[in-house]
Formats: structure tokens, C-alpha cells, sequence
């Protein structure tokens, strides 16, 4: 088993879900695997976009079916603001039209519910080592 990261507690992750359960629990895991990295919760798209606006997020964690604004809407909106936003959709629905959607917003990373812990752990591990080797590389001067 691969070593949980310890990465720097400026990643900040966005977790939005309605289902007050699954808002409780998969922080719990991810903090658990991801020490020091900081987790804020909504529980709806229209309230994850706000955060966004707001704030500034390393990655993004939605569902899909969601109350006021669905997960691919309000992802479709954040890439709008930040086009090059770390972004990981959780979802029940397996129908081709789904993943079309998230696809035509640039989102791949798609996991499926239940959800399966260690692809989970393996998309953010990706994209916390994305954030971090960005962050760390040296300045371009001309």
C-alpha cells in the first residue's frame, strides 16, 4: 500500500454534495489520506459556484444530481472562471449522456458511486502532485 501524501495545507479541495452523509463521511476519508489539506463543504451546486467565486480552489469535488444547480452545470460554470480548474465528478448514473457532458467541459475524471476509495484517492493524488509541481516550478525570466 502506497504511503498517504503529506502535502502542503495550501491545497484546498471543494466538496460539493447534498447527501449530508456521503458531505460527512468522504471528507473524513479524504483529510484521513490527504493530511493537512483543507476541505470546504457545500451542499448544492448554486452554493459550490459562489464558493468558487469567492474563493480559490486546488480542486473540486461535485456530484451530479444535486438541488438549485446540478454538478456538471456549476462545473461547466467554473471552468468558465478558472479554465484550468481541477475538477472530479462523483455520480450514480453511468449514461453515456453524462459523461458526453462532463466531456465537452473538459472533466475526466469520473468516478463512479458507489464510490471506489482508491480511485478517488488516485484522482486527487494526481491532481495535488499537478498543483504542487505547478507551484514549485521556477519563474521564467526573459
Amino acid at each position: 500500500m502506497e504511503p498517504a501524501r503529506n502535502p502542503a495545507k495550501s491545497i484546498n479541495i471543494l466538496f460539493v454534495e447534498d447527501d449530508r452523509y456521503a458531505r460527512e463521511l468522504i471528507p473524513l476519508m479524504i483529510s484521513n489520506k490527504f493530511p493537512g489539506v483543507a476541505i470546504i463543504l457545500a451542499d448544492n451546486g448554486e452554493s459550490g459556484l459562489e464558493l468558487c467565486r469567492a474563493n480559490e480552489f486546488d480542486i473540486v469535488i461535485t456530484d451530479i444530481n444535486m438541488p438549485d444547480m446540478d454538478g456538471i452545470r456549476m462545473a461547466g460554470e467554473i471552468r468558465g472562471l478558472k479554465p484550468d480548474a481541477k475538477i472530479i465528478v462523483m455520480s450514480g448514473y453511468s449514461e453515456k449522456c453524462y459523461f458526453d457532458q462532463l466531456q465537452d467541459i473538459g472533466i475526466t475524471d469520473y468516478i463512479l458511486k458507489p464510490v471506489d476509495t482508491k480511485l478517488l484517492f488516485l484522482a486527487i493524488g494526481k491532481f495535488i502532485d499537478q498543483v504542487m509541481l505547478k507551484r514549485h516550478r521556477p519563474a521564467v525570466i526573459n
